[in-house]
């Protein structure tokens, strides 16, 4: 309609057999006071992300407090129960057992079978969940429409306070945990290079970086996990993390009915310390007919609270976390080479990762890791440019200010608060202060973490008879495994 308008506007002076009503010839030059300049680039304002409020918390009793944050409007309610004991609590170290304690709570209870446990959550529109034990935690939440809530809750806390890990369950369980190590691992590229990494980056003594033992699969019984999920949760130090349109006098008595009498006075148990590789290192591993070489670089980057963490987040934008980021740029756009490359930045309490990923034709081998150097040394001599910053923050903006499009968006956001120690406004605080780095500031940060003298583990998985000249290339001394030994950590 636009175009007609201004068709009918910019020609009526000059087509005389064109018949135009002086009225309409007249409220149409008023309306080109109104339309956008088009002749030049339109001004943009940096947006800003907006306030959010804090959680409120309140103690339930001396061993479950309540963070609650009222988000009006949302549809559902979502509740995360976070028991602050773990593996290392139950056992010092990850085993079979104890992540079968925590991915199988949800699958039934003392009076409903798996089948009734399902349809009653369906009948709700309930999603239930529980994850594996970590370290030094243990969660099981919900979410349910807000309406829905009180029965939810009834359905929760009895698979809370009384789960029944049904015999079938345990064996499927530990049938599917055994396809992975056994069969799915070692047929694909990505999930044996995954491995492979994992085992050369952690060490075999760390609770990190425990090796499989498949034995450790065999005698998993339903009275022991049932008694470990008890002792959890007499025992932890418990966080309930409620996101919603729901008030605290709506919830609190719900609440107190539900929780106060479990948990137990302490706090949140440590991570364990870990100690990145010392020295480079270059792992090849045989997949004899793999069509493609899958390629994996890691380097270590700043952990949790370090200064260095939010400028790292701008460095991991502009080397491959985003589309438009040089290595995906590079070697996807200009040059063909691969479907698409990726890099990513995770900080933890007590270690922090920068790693690269992509696959690419196993003739482009060489080059594509040649230019993944080349581009990590630009990137860490020059560090990021002004456009390059602005970008990562205005990403970051983006994705703060949908915080609360819905029950699921806010509680991602506070949970992410809850792991990493902050509040709403030092979160801002932080977020706006990325906003005015420099490329100075960039590029000391990259030459600190990802200079050339950092040391760096490669693992590449290829078919060895194509791959090996290719990697030749490169001038590096690669160790050769076997997919069992890269699957198994047996290296």
């Amino acid at each position: 309609m636009i175009s007609l308008l201004l068709m009918l506007t910019a020609g009526a002076q000059d087509a005389p057999d064109l018949m135009m009503d002086d009225d309409l010839m007249g409220f149409l030059n008023a309306q080109k006071e109104t339309w956008p300049d088009r002749s030049k680039r339109p001004q943009v304002t940096v947006a800003e992300p907006w306030e959010l409020p804090e959680w409120q918390e309140h103690a339930l009793s001396d061993g479950v407090r309540v963070l609650h944050v009222q988000v009006e409007g949302v549809r559902k309610v979502e509740l995360q129960l976070t028991r602050h004991r773990g593996a290392l609590d139950l056992d010092g170290k990850t085993s079979p057992s104890t992540f079968a304690t925590g991915w199988l709570m949800d699958s039934a209870t003392a009076l409903l079978s798996a089948q009734q446990l399902e349809i009653k959550a369906d009948l709700l529109d309930m999603g239930l969940w529980s994850n594996g034990l970590a370290f030094t935690r243990a969660e099981l939440g919900f979410d349910v429409p807000v309406e829905d809530f009180d029965a939810s809750l009834d359905l929760f806390v009895s698979v809370l306070k009384t789960p029944a890990y049904p015999k079938a369950d345990i064996q499927r369980w530990t049938r599917d945990e055994l396809l992975d190590l056994e069969v799915y691992y070692r047929t694909s590229g990505g999930a044996v290079a995954s491995r492979a990494m994992h085992h050369s980056w952690f060490a075999a003594d760390t609770p990190y970086g425990q090796r499989d033992d498949l034995s450790a699969y065999k005698g998993i019984d339903t009275t022991q996990l049932v008694k470990r999920n008890l002792q959890l949760n007499a025992e932890s130090p418990m966080t309930v993390m409620v996101v919603g349109d729901m008030s605290w006098q709506d919830l609190e008595p719900k609440l107190k009915a539900a929780f106060t009498d479990l948990g137990a006075k302490g706090e949140e148990s440590p991570m364990p310390e870990f100690s990145s590789p010392a020295a480079s290192r270059f792992i090849a591993v045989d997949m004899p007919g793999a069509e493609q070489a899958v390629v994996r670089m890691r380097m270590a980057a700043p952990k949790l609270g370090h200064d260095d963490q939010d400028v790292m987040d701008a460095v991991n934008w502009a080397y491959g976390g985003a589309f438009l980021s040089r290595l995906n740029r590079s070697i996807r756009e200009e040059k063909g080479w691969t479907y698409g490359s990726r890099s990513s930045y995770g900080a933890a309490d007590t270690y922090g990762t920068f790693s690269v990923s992509y696959d690419t034709g196993v003739d482009t081998t060489a080059d594509a890791i040649a230019e993944t150097v080349r581009v990590l040394e630009e990137l860490a001599e020059g560090g990021c440019t002004a456009d390059e910053i602005e970008a990562s923050y205005l990403e970051s903006v983006g994705v703060w200010n949908n915080t609360n499009v819905d029950a699921a968006s806010a509680h991602g956001f506070y949970d992410w608060l809850l792991n990493d120690g902050l509040t709403v406004a030092t979160a801002r605080e932080r977020l706006l202060a990325t906003g005015s780095l420099t490329p100075e500031q960039t590029a000391k940060a990259a030459s600190t973490w990802l200079g050339s003298d950092q040391p760096r583990v490669w693992v590449v998985v290829g078919d060895r008879s194509k791959l090996e000249p290719e990697l030749a290339e490169l001038g590096w001394e690669w160790e050769w495994l076997d997919v069992e030994a890269a699957v198994m950590g047996t290296f």
